[in-house]
């Protein structure tokens, strides 16, 4: 399912005179799309719109003919319709996206006629849900399993054990769940994971000389504190799980 959301298009010339009341050059510009940008605008999105935004659309001009108006379109593809919460955070993103993007010049489409078009930011219309038939996916349970890791969702990880999901999945660079809860200091989420069998000794790049889960302590056991690198307090009773459920000591560590 995709979402719309349309903003109002302002059109300029080389003088900056507003364009927008010659219909025949409103019309020219329909289906216009911004070939330069970022075909995916979900690149830097976090969480949760992650778990329910699948894909990003380029910036493209649609002109309707029955206000006889030129908006710019902004478009994602969701799983399913959002809670109003979710879409409110999402309306917010495509805003941010929309105006870090264009910044206060707007789009320059290279046409002789027009040398900008701007956005009228204050005046967003209710974003627009399209059933186009296209299928969209929800996260599978590998990458969920790890943003619950990093996200220190417990909750999602002990659902995920009690379904007898696999545990020492590999995301980015070959990490596990248990080595992302290390990195992050997840003290419960580390427990919970290491209790249901997570290996305390798989490696990132699967080679010997990799980092493991007790290097990841190791290195997010200091903090940087008014300049100043300090003790984590959250990193010794990891370590003590790590100890506790069979972590190699002898491995060779890359952090000294």
């Amino acid at each position: 399912m995709r979402l719309d959301f349309l903003y109002p298009a302002l059109v300029f010339d080389e003088d900056e005179n507003l364009k927008n009341s010659n219909i025949e050059i409103l019309r020219s510009l329909n289906g216009l799309s911004d070939k330069s940008s970022d075909s995916n605008m979900v690149t830097h999105m976090e969480r949760p719109l992650t778990l329910y935004v699948r894909k990003g659309l380029k910036m493209e001009l649609v002109y309707q003919a029955e206000s006889q108006q030129l908006f710019a379109k902004f478009s994602v593809y969701v799983i399913d319709p959002l809670l109003p919460e979710i879409l409110e955070e999402l309306t917010d993103y495509i805003y941010g996206q929309m105006t870090d993007g264009y910044g206060s010049g707007g789009y320059y489409p290279q046409r002789k006629d027009i040398w900008r078009i701007g956005f009228d930011h204050s005046k967003i219309i209710s974003p627009i849900y399209i059933d186009d038939g296209t299928k969209v996916r929800p996260v599978g349970p590998s990458q969920r399993l790890l943003w619950a890791a990093e996200d220190g969702d417990l909750k999602y990880i002990r659902q995920a054990i009690s379904k007898n999901r696999k545990l020492d999945v590999k995301g980015k660079w070959n990490m596990t769940p248990l080595l992302v809860a290390v990195r992050e200091n997840h003290i419960g989420c580390v427990e919970a994971l290491l209790k249901a069998g997570a290996d305390p000794n798989s490696p990132i790049y699967d080679l010997p000389d990799s980092n493991y889960p007790i290097d990841f302590n190791a290195r997010a056991g200091k903090t940087i504190t008014d300049g100043e690198v300090v003790d984590d307090p959250r990193a010794q009773p990891i370590t003590q799980l790590l100890l506790d459920h069979g972590v190699d000591i002898n491995q060779p560590l890359r952090n000294n």
